[in-house]
């Protein structure tokens, strides 16, 4: 298990709408990394609130990809227990909100988005591997992934659930990669929860 010391001593600096960035050590999130330039999964803060027993958060993933046993499609999970899970020498990295920013987002739009998500979209297998194929140079074909809302890979889902909230605008989630969140000029700073994540071109659009 992972030492979640250093989270438990940030966690209260968390607010719902917060971006995550995971860094994995898996050889599939060493591939998408290799690839895509940067982070290899992503989830949104969902809920902080004092009758929680931690800050939960809310992700699209598989089995493979963050060794859940049954998840397919977005989920909601105790951070906490995540990282301790999480894999060994991996980095998982916060993406704070600006205040103006978060004070705009429509929380009930918000939370009902992600309401309707659980149980109902699944994991996009296909536009995961689809993504990864336009980083290869020559093979890339940008004219692929049209918008889906039925099946979402991790940074589709987060941006869909930005975009739901006010926040983003006019972006295609399906043809979304982790780094993309990550060079959003939406943030006030970048908080680390785990490990040495060195992000790239951070808040850079």
């Amino acid at each position: 298990m992972n030492d979640i010391t250093h989270y438990l001593s940030v966690r209260d600096q968390l607010h719902v709408g917060d971006v995550l960035v995971f860094h994995g050590t898996s050889p599939l999130s060493e591939g998408i990394e290799i690839l895509s330039g940067g982070p290899s999964h992503s989830g949104i803060v969902t809920d902080t609130s004092s009758g929680c027993p931690d800050v939960v958060f809310c992700d699209s993933s598989r089995p493979i990809i963050l060794n859940k046993k049954s998840q397919n499609g977005p989920a909601s999970h105790l951070l906490g227990a995540e990282l301790e899970g999480y894999d060994h020498n991996a980095g998982v990295t916060a993406l704070i909100l600006k205040p103006a920013i978060r004070a705009s987002m429509n929380m009930s739009a918000f939370d009902d988005f992600i309401s309707k998500c659980i149980g109902t979209v699944t994991y996009d297998v296909a536009g995961l591997f689809e993504f990864l194929l336009r980083e290869v140079p020559i093979l890339g074909v940008d004219e692929w992934q049209a918008e889906k809302s039925k099946v979402m890979y991790c940074s589709a889902f987060v941006i869909a659930c930005l975009t739901k909230a006010g926040i983003l605008h006019n972006i295609n989630w399906s043809k979304s990669r982790p780094q993309d969140l990550v060079e959003f000029g939406i943030y006030e700073r970048a908080l680390p929860l785990m490990g040495n994540l060195k992000l790239k071109r951070f808040n850079s659009l």
